[in-house]
């Protein structure tokens, strides 16, 4: 039965033993802290959310405290702002005044409650010296500034409890103590990263970003990640045009508060090295190549490759046009590694996007079979033009299926990265990252999720759905719009 609880003066309902400082602020009543984290146990280090409340004659922390029926809570009064203005002077007792230098800045809340509550000058200034925590590695990817640390332990909570695995830990007592790792035991997880996007200062950083951008020149772009099969949600930090960063974007459906370090790269693909830049023949070209093998060996001489990582819309028209063909072979390009397991949280074993709807249109039988049926086929020598759609980054497919393309008549390629069959083809067609379009992924759990552009394509690039709809509109004799 739901119980009442008066917030400043405001009454709120909620289910017994409910987190108070997670219904204030579901509610609109913001309640500032350091350690307490909606997707951690909380532990209440900081003392940053102490609120005077009706069930104690002392201010209690909000993060520690269950709703109770008839309690009333208040967050604004005196002796709260009191208390929130000597818990930042301890706080910043020893941090060092390096806001200007610190990758946090702009997005730090530090910097945001020292401007909101801290008005006088410390008063440890000239009567004692600052205590020096180290600064170093705690990975290849995370590098740690003791000084700035306030031990919320937000970040050995999160390999506690989300991981499973304590990696980190507090060493020392008092203001003397840092967070370290196990003397030759550096952070070794594929979920590093998020006590970075978790540590409410600067003293996590990712050593990738660090120095690479401000968040206030920056535009934060919602799109999902599409690494694996189950699509988190992210956000991306774009600068002039190019990703910095890509961090987690809560959604409880799907990921909740994390994701793991590989989708971190989605953005890779846009500027690698291996990216198709260049373009091969036309159109028209492939669509004189269809008719003519067609017309000489049958619809059966004709193949089509597949992506997982292709949007829904991408598949739906390439099995379109599939279908105007008697006979033509499908084969199909998934990306299968191995599942982890954490605590708290499960990396999927299918390495790209789609592979649920791929299976929804064409039956899960046909797209386990991979590229079985097409290499059957041009090992007989039946098989004389064959179109590959990869939409999966740095796919490249085995040495044993290229030679077999060497019989082939006539080779189409539309990719982001390269495949291995460039110097083969006959058309080959730079495509676009799905950050440079719109479109939706399956994921596997059935969610079907949109995602919009985040950076502008290059003028190299095509659209893959746009590309089809040009060769059906050739093949059909219709009207021609140029890609």
């Amino acid at each position: 039965m739901p119980v009442t609880v008066t917030i400043n003066g405001k009454a709120f309902q909620c289910e017994p033993g409910a987190n108070v400082i997670k219904l204030a602020i579901d509610n609109g009543v913001f309640i500032p802290h350091y350690c307490w984290h909606p997707g951690l146990i909380p532990e209440g280090n900081c003392r940053m959310c102490l609120v005077k409340t009706s069930t104690s004659r002392k201010l209690e922390p909000a993060c520690m405290m269950q709703a109770a029926d008839k309690m009333v809570i208040e967050t604004e009064t005196k002796d709260v702002q009191d208390a929130r203005k000597s818990v930042l002077e301890f706080l910043l007792a020893n941090h060092p005044l390096d806001c200007p230098v610190c990758d946090k800045s702009g997005e730090c809340l530090l910097q945001d409650y020292t401007y909101n509550w801290r008005g006088n000058l410390s008063r440890f200034i000239g009567i004692a010296e600052k205590t020096l925590k180290p600064t170093k590695d705690l990975s290849e990817k995370i590098r740690i500034w003791g000084n700035r640390c306030i031990v919320c332990t937000r970040c050995v909570r999160f390999y506690r409890d989300v991981v499973g695995d304590e990696q980190l830990t507090v060493v020392n007592r008092g203001d003397n103590s840092y967070i370290d790792v196990s003397p030759g035991h550096p952070i070794d997880n594929e979920m590093s990263l998020n006590v970075v996007d978790i540590c409410p200062v600067g003293a996590l950083i990712n050593k990738e970003f660090l120095y690479k951008a401000r968040v206030w020149f920056a535009k934060e772009q919602k799109t999902i990640c599409n690494l694996c099969s189950k699509g988190c949600s992210v956000t991306a930090t774009v600068v002039d045009n190019e990703i910095k960063r890509v961090v987690p974007k809560y959604n409880p459906d799907v990921n909740g508060h994390w994701m793991c370090d590989e989708g971190r790269t989605v953005h890779y693909s846009l500027t690698a090295d291996k990216r198709i830049r260049k373009g091969l023949a036309t159109i028209s070209s492939v669509a004189n190549a269809i008719q003519m093998i067609s017309a000489k060996s049958g619809d059966q001489s004709l193949g089509f490759v597949i992506s997982s990582g292709n949007t829904c819309e991408e598949i739906e028209s390439l099995k379109e046009l599939t279908r105007i063909f008697k006979g033509v072979k499908v084969g199909f390009i998934t990306n299968a590694g191995k599942a982890i397991n954490y605590k708290a949280f499960t990396i999927e074993a299918e390495k790209s996007s789609n592979r649920k709807f791929l299976e929804d249109q064409f039956g899960t039988d046909a797209v386990s079979k991979g590229l079985s049926d097409i290499e059957a086929e041009l090992k007989s020598g039946d098989l004389k033009f064959l179109m590959i759609f990869n939409a999966i980054p740095f796919k490249r497919l085995s040495l044993g299926f290229l030679s077999l393309c060497d019989s082939l008549d006539f080779l189409a390629v539309i990719s982001v990265t390269e495949t291995g069959l460039e110097a083969e083809a006959n058309f080959i067609l730079p495509a676009r990252s799905y950050l440079e379009k719109s479109g939706s992924f399956v994921n596997s759990k059935e969610m079907r999720q949109i995602f919009n552009e985040v950076v502008k394509p290059p003028d190299f690039s095509a659209d893959e759905k746009e590309f089809i709809k040009n060769l059906l509109a050739v093949l059909n004799r219709q009207q021609i719009v140029p890609v």
